[in-house]
């Protein structure tokens, strides 16, 4: 189909043909890639055939409260360690930021690491932990307290007496902001069926030696048997609700290493989980412990072991989003890390 492209059109796809990703990859502190198979072959057409994207404007109905779009309620929960089962809390060691000023990540200056365990300047400008066997105790001893927030997005009108579908969002507070109203009209417009959205915060920080890479980034099925023994039962007392047990009314969305313990969810508990989005998930080896079922963390459902081509036949419908130019796209094919 021809169309006739708008001057933000014409400039968003000059900046395409100069090198998609390039200045994205200068912030990033890694080498933008040497060729560009996309920019090549839209090169070859004429500008009135190449579209990229409508404009998407703030105003826009799926950005605002279209008149008649009924408002659920949110519910606010709070999930304390103590009272936590699954994950009574750990914390990585302080760092020393005054020596080995060669990890340019300063979270793991001072822990023990050697230069063979660090992969540098990679992504962010910062480089990361390659996992592997020999990686040292990175936990403070005993147990570390923490508290989850939790947001519980109930749409308007929804039948109560019956058990609702239900999407779980891993690292979700931040993304309620956008989510809820965008979710209130597309269930008044019936774009949406009427689901229930808990909103699950992880128990905080990052990387190695973090409760987060704890929860998303082990690959098991332990976060999601938390999820349906802690979280699941809390939400139905605390907010009156009666939640879906068909894993084909559960679905469980997440971002980088919420992304990767989405899919994890899914493949190990499938009986639970059965839809899966995710966005850039961390699928590389940032699992710490190490678990030896996966000596590589999620690289390993695409490493040699190739969990997932070997895997039987599993009922799951996955969408994954990718960037171009996503951290790690110049890494080469069989890096862990």
């Amino acid at each position: 189909m021809n169309t006739t492209p708008t001057e933000a059109h014409k400039r968003i796809a000059e900046e395409a043909h100069a090198g998609p990703g390039k200045a994205e990859c200068k912030q990033q502190g890694i080498e933008a890639p040497t060729h560009d198979p996309v920019s090549q072959s839209a090169a070859s057409q004429s500008a009135a055939e190449l579209t990229i994207g409508p404009e998407y404007t703030k105003d826009s109905k799926e950005w605002e409260r279209a008149t008649g779009a009924a408002e659920g309620v949110v519910h606010e929960l709070t999930i304390y360690s103590a009272d936590c089962q699954s994950y009574p809390g750990v914390a990585r060691k302080d760092s020393n930021k005054e020596v080995d000023d060669w990890i340019d990540d300063e979270r793991f200056r001072g822990l023990g690491l050697t230069q063979e365990m660090w992969i540098s300047g990679k992504s962010k400008n910062k480089g990361f932990l390659r996992g592997c066997a020999l990686v040292p105790n990175l936990l403070k001893p005993g147990v570390q307290p923490y508290q989850r927030k939790v947001l519980v997005h109930v749409p308007a009108g929804l039948d109560t007496s019956v058990p609702a579908p239900f999407l779980v969002v891993n690292d979700g507070v931040p993304f309620a902001e956008h989510m809820v109203p965008m979710l209130d009209i597309l269930i008044s417009h019936g774009r949406v069926p009427a689901i229930v959205t808990l909103f699950v915060d992880s128990g905080g920080e990052d990387a190695q030696g973090s409760q987060r890479c704890l929860e998303y980034d082990t690959v098991s099925g332990d976060f999601a048997d938390f999820v349906e023994n802690e979280v699941v039962p809390l939400v139905s007392e605390q907010c009156g609700l009666l939640l879906s047990t068909d894993p084909e009314g559960r679905a469980i969305m997440g971002v980088s290493s919420g992304g990767a313990g989405a899919f994890s969810m899914a493949w190990f508990r499938p009986e639970l989980f059965r839809r899966v989005l995710g966005y850039s998930p961390g699928l590389v080896n940032q699992q710490y412990p190490l678990n030896p079922h996966s000596p590589l963390g999620a690289w390993d459902y695409h490493s040699g072991k190739e969990l997932v081509a070997n895997s039987e036949h599993k009922p799951l419908r996955i969408c994954i989003y990718n960037m171009e130019c996503d951290f790690g796209s110049t890494l080469a094919a069989d890096t862990c890390g």
